[in-house]
């Protein structure tokens, strides 16, 4: 993005039809790699509770990697009751300036990413023959991580929990 251009734009649906989570795997394992072993910076999060019991908290997270000259400022918060339940945006600037390149609704990249994040590491960690799996939280997430853990092994069984049983069925 050079100086005076427009800032890109993503509505969810946008996201969706561009961002295809399978190819994702390899860049967010070496993301994780990276950062449990180079961790030059740490990772940090800042919480604020909103003044609606229907909600959890704002969180502020910033997101920086190593291979991209870019940084990332995710802003959320949880709303339980509604699907998604996590509404925000995040903001994608220049590191060599701080030019803001992209605003791109959250609620897909955050679950895409949960969702995979939890398969990966079950999958890691798990026994190499395990077929039944557990999801404790059946929103977005919880499906996105159930689909993105069939990217690795063969599912037999899914016991499925929720504080939401409509959502559990």
């Amino acid at each position: 993005r050079r100086e005076g251009q427009l800032t890109l734009l993503l509505k969810n649906s946008e996201i969706k039809s561009l961002l295809s989570p399978h190819e994702l795997i390899n860049e967010l394992k070496d993301g994780f790699e990276n950062y449990s072993i180079t961790r030059n910076i740490n990772g940090q999060r800042a919480n604020s509770p909103l003044p609606n019991d229907k909600s959890s908290s704002m969180i502020i997270f910033p997101a920086l990697l190593k291979k991209i000259s870019a940084y990332t400022v995710k802003v959320h918060a949880k709303f339980q009751y509604q699907s998604p339940a996590i509404k925000g945006v995040i903001h994608l600037h220049d590191l060599n300036n701080g030019n803001l390149l992209s605003i791109m609704d959250s609620p897909y990249l955050t679950g895409v990413r949960t969702g995979l994040s939890g398969a990966l590491g079950t999958h890691i960690l798990s026994r190499s023959n395990a077929s039944r799996v557990t999801i404790n939280g059946c929103g977005v997430q919880g499906e996105l991580q159930l689909r993105s853990l069939s990217y690795f092994r063969n599912i037999s069984k899914v016991y499925a929990f929720d504080s939401i049983p409509e959502k559990a069925r």
